[in-house]
C-alpha cells in the first residue's frame, strides 16, 4: 500500500513539474481605409477581434459610410481587405460647409457577420 501510493505521488509530482503555464490574448484584425477629404488625409482603422481565421470566416464585410456636408471633395486614397470586404460610401448632409474652418465629418461602420464578435473603429486625421 505506501508503495502505491509512493508511485501515486511520483506521478502527481511528475506531471504537476510537465505542466506549462498558460497565457491568454486579445487577437484583432484590423483594415484601414484612408480618405482625402478637402485636402486632408483620413484614415479610418476598423477591426474585430478574433483570430484571422475566424474573421475571414464569420465576418462578410465592414460597411464604412462617411458622411460630409455638399461641395466637399472626397476621395479614397487606400483600401485594404485582408481579413473582410470593404465597402466605403460617401453621404452629403444637408450642412453647408463655407471653408476656413474645420469640416464636419461623421464616420459610420457596420459590420455584417455569420456571429456577433467584438468590433471597434477608431479615426484619424492628417500624416
Amino acid at each position: 500500500m505506501l508503495r502505491l501510493l509512493a508511485i501515486a505521488l511520483a506521478a502527481i509530482t511528475a506531471l504537476a513539474t510537465s505542466v506549462t503555464g498558460s497565457s491568454a490574448y486579445e487577437s484583432w484584425c484590423f483594415d484601414d481605409p484612408i480618405l482625402e477629404i478637402a485636402g486632408s488625409e483620413m484614415r479610418i482603422v476598423v477591426g474585430v477581434m478574433g483570430t484571422p481565421e475566424q474573421v475571414q470566416r464569420m465576418v462578410k464585410s465592414a460597411e464604412v459610410t462617411v458622411i460630409v456636408p455638399a461641395g466637399v471633395t472626397v476621395t479614397v486614397l487606400e483600401r485594404t481587405a485582408e481579413y473582410f470586404k470593404e465597402k466605403v460610401k460617401v453621404r452629403r448632409s444637408p450642412e453647408v460647409w463655407s471653408g476656413g474652418t474645420g469640416v464636419p465629418v461623421v464616420v459610420e461602420v457596420r459590420f455584417h457577420a455569420k456571429q456577433e464578435l467584438p468590433a471597434r473603429a477608431t479615426v484619424t486625421f492628417g500624416g
